[in-house]
């Protein structure tokens, strides 16, 4: 790796793969903090960066003043841009797996956090528009995932009760268990009632 590699390495390649990390991201195969995990696997890839900066100072620019300074900038974007349906469509079809990590990890918050922000109609057409890709393999657990998220049909309101208290959760039916995320579901002693939800 010559000067000019490291540079780019250093400049472009691990800021864009660390991008759409949060700092309190964290693996759900290993659980360990995500950006720390990206890290590693690009100096793997690459261990001739070491030749140029010791792991110690990779550690504290990329996860610890990079992370921050990433932060504060996240916050001062999100209240200057904003894009539309359409530009997010092509941002998660654009992330249908299989993808790097960074992209992989776009495609977990779209199933976990905008699914709710979007209205039911761009729920919807996001649905359609997603599993009609030619990329988009049903048989790819996280594709999978997408579609039983999305589904219209597979979308229920579950009650149930927990120590004396009774609550309506709006679910997905994955692998026999009502989600509300990927990595999140009801426990099934405390289910009281399924309704399926219009569609």
């Amino acid at each position: 790796m010559t000067q000019e590699e490291f540079e780019e390495w250093l400049g472009v390649t691990v800021p864009c793969a660390l991008f759409h990390v949060d700092s309190d991201t964290k693996d759900d195969k290993y659980g360990v903090k995500l950006d720390e995990l990206i890290l590693i696997e690009l100096i793997a890839k690459n261990p001739e960066v070491l030749k140029y900066k010791s792991l110690d100072w990779l550690v504290n620019h990329f996860i610890n003043t990079y992370t921050l300074k990433k932060n504060q900038a996240d916050f001062n974007i999100k209240n200057r841009f904003s894009i539309d349906f359409f530009e997010f469509s092509f941002l998660v079809e654009a992330c249908i797996p299989p993808v790097p990590i960074a992209r992989h990890s776009f495609w977990e918050d779209v199933i976990n956090k905008y699914y709710y922000t979007l209205s039911k109609d761009e729920r919807n057409n996001l649905f359609d528009w997603i599993t009609q890709n030619s990329r988009f393999d049903k048989n790819n657990k996280d594709c999978e995932m997408f579609f039983a998220r999305f589904d219209p049909k597979n979308q229920y309101l579950v009650e149930l009760k927990f120590e004396g208290v009774s609550e309506i959760k709006e679910c997905f039916l994955w692998e026999e268990k009502y989600h509300t995320g990927i990595n999140k579901w009801i426990n099934q002693r405390y289910v009281v009632e399924v309704k399926p939800l219009s569609v």
